[in-house]
């Protein structure tokens, strides 16, 4: 059984045997969970997304509610006890992250890093990203990150605000996050506007380098991936 890491338990999990629920209402039978329509039909087949929690849910052909894992053309998931998708959890004993989507990757002890995106501002004088560590060893964040695509070759260097300096390295421990800013060294704009670069990271983990490659489009807010770094 995989380790859950989520907290948060379903109003119809802890309510008796039917729960309304935006215009329909959770049904508890035999089978197992139901969603009732406001029109007297049952979710069958589909996924659900609950407005009051945001949890995702996803029934099958006989609009019972799953759980555990599924696969949904070719792709995996976790679904917890409560049928809500697991997302952005880490699970140590299978070694598994369900990403930010929900789609379940299998992971290294050590070599992984997720839960990237990058956001290019439309001024196109910075750009920011976020990591997370879900290998077991921390891992170093080199101070340069390579933009490639669209006409532009350049290096970008990360970014502290505070002290106005540039290049500096981040250590990401394991399971924390990171929020990076790059920035061009001398502080000029790379129009981006309707373009798509590839941003390469560079990473150490110990003495070994990885490079990780993230496709961005411009103004693209929260672009989640799952990446396992390749040795340079």
């Amino acid at each position: 059984m995989k380790k859950l890491g989520l907290a948060i338990i379903t109003a119809a999990a802890v309510a008796g045997m039917t729960v309304t629920a935006f215009a329909g209402e959770w049904e508890n039978t035999n089978a197992g969970w139901k969603y009732k329509n406001d029109d007297g039909t049952y979710k069958k087949a589909e996924w659900f997304t609950d407005e009051a929690t945001g949890n995702n849910y996803l029934f099958n052909a006989d609009g019972i509610m799953m759980t555990g894992d599924v696969t949904v053309s070719g792709i995996p998931y976790f679904f917890d006890e409560n049928g809500v998708l697991a997302r952005n959890v880490y699970f140590k004993d299978t070694e598994e992250v369900a990403a930010d989507d929900g789609i379940l990757f299998k992971v290294g002890a050590d070599h992984f890093l997720a839960g990237q995106f990058v956001t290019f501002h439309e001024d196109g004088d910075m750009l920011y990203v976020n990591v997370q560590n879900f290998g077991s060893k921390p891992i170093t964040m080199q101070g340069y990150v390579e933009l490639t695509g669209d006409g532009i070759d350049e290096t970008w260097y990360t970014y502290n605000a505070e002290t106005g300096t540039l290049g500096e390295e981040m250590v990401i421990q394991p399971m924390e996050k990171a929020y990076v800013p790059v920035i061009a060294e001398d502080m000029h704009k790379v129009d981006f506007a309707n373009k798509t670069v590839d941003v390469k990271l560079r990473y150490a983990l110990g003495d070994d380098i990885y490079w990780v490659a993230v496709p961005a489009k411009p103004n693209v807010e929260g672009q989640h991936l799952l990446i396992k770094g390749c040795v340079n």
